[in-house]
């Protein structure tokens, strides 16, 4: 699937409408469109499923598996809504898909045990290190981030690397928000707790 040529690239390029607005003309019949959601999603989408998928061929096969996707499915996206939660969502689910066909396991958050009732993320703490995070992940964070579980992994770069918030985060894994924060606050500790082992800091 190529839908992309010199001419709708340049519209792509050019448009500065809001991926919703993009997303209404291409439900309107206007599937030309759809290029603009190619060129702006293609390359993140890329490296998302890059973390999944280690095979850069293998990489593309799932990314073109994400655009046909989306594009069929596109009826039912309500534009009311963040697309970006929604495309992500398809991104990880065909990512996912991809693991369990190469029998590589990937746990779930469930698995992981981070129901908590008590999350707060206006704790003073967590606010804390919420700024520390996002001042050290360009540098020493990053070859920490590969020592941790993926699913630690995943959701400290959609928070830190993607700029997600909790609750587009929640809407990618389907996961509760509560859930989600919670896994990022112990995901954090964990990876402070190797910086600091590796003496980095």
């Amino acid at each position: 699937m190529n839908l992309l040529n010199d001419k709708n690239l340049k519209v792509a390029r050019n448009s500065n409408q809001t991926d919703e607005e993009i997303i209404a003309l291409v439900q309107a019949g206007k599937q030309v469109f759809f290029d603009v959601i190619i060129e702006r999603y293609r390359d993140k989408l890329f490296f998302y499923i890059m973390r999944f998928v280690k095979n850069e061929d293998e990489v593309k096969d799932v990314l073109q598996n994400v655009f046909i996707k989306s594009l069929k499915n596109v009826d039912s996206f309500d534009c009311d809504r963040k697309f970006s939660s929604w495309i992500y969502r398809i991104a990880h689910n065909e990512a996912v898909n991809w693991a369990t066909r190469k029998n590589k396991r990937i746990v779930s958050i469930d698995d992981l045990g981070v129901q908590d009732s008590n999350f707060l993320v206006s704790d003073d703490f967590d606010v804390s290190m919420e700024k520390w995070f996002h001042l050290e992940l360009k540098d020493v964070m990053r070859e920490a981030i590969s020592k941790l579980p993926e699913n630690y992994a995943e959701v400290i770069r959609m928070r830190f690397i993607d700029d997600m918030s909790y609750k587009e985060i929640s809407n990618v894994l389907g996961k509760p928000v509560n859930s989600v924060g919670t896994l990022v606050r112990r995901a954090k500790k964990r990876l402070l707790g190797i910086v600091i082992d590796s003496e980095k800091l």
